[in-house]
């Protein structure tokens, strides 16, 4: 199977979705997110990335809180990979809204 990196990932899934920039405009729109989002957004995220491994910590810690969603972490193992995964994703994320 073919490793794709994040962008290229989010491309395919976007395609295979059938969202194009109509759709996404619908979307802002329902949610009502406008351009002061964006901005605050990547002012967050640049604040942020400093402190990513804690965020993810602090953001599994949440979901572990609730058994429905802590019943889905199977070990401390499976916890380690995802909360390494979740500070990758915030990482590579980069401001892009």
């Amino acid at each position: 199977m073919e490793q794709l990196n994040l962008a290229d990932y989010s491309k395919k899934i976007v395609q295979e979705l059938g969202i194009d920039a109509d759709e996404i405009n619908l979307r802002k729109s329902f949610l009502e997110f406008t351009d002061i989002d964006v901005v605050l957004l990547r002012e967050m995220h640049a604040q942020l990335q400093a402190s990513c491994q804690e965020f993810s910590g602090a953001f599994y810690q949440h979901l572990l809180s609730f058994p429905e969603t802590a019943g889905l972490i199977a070990d401390e193992a499976m916890l380690a990979r995802l909360k390494q995964a979740q500070a990758r994703h915030f990482s590579q994320f980069r401001g892009r809204v």
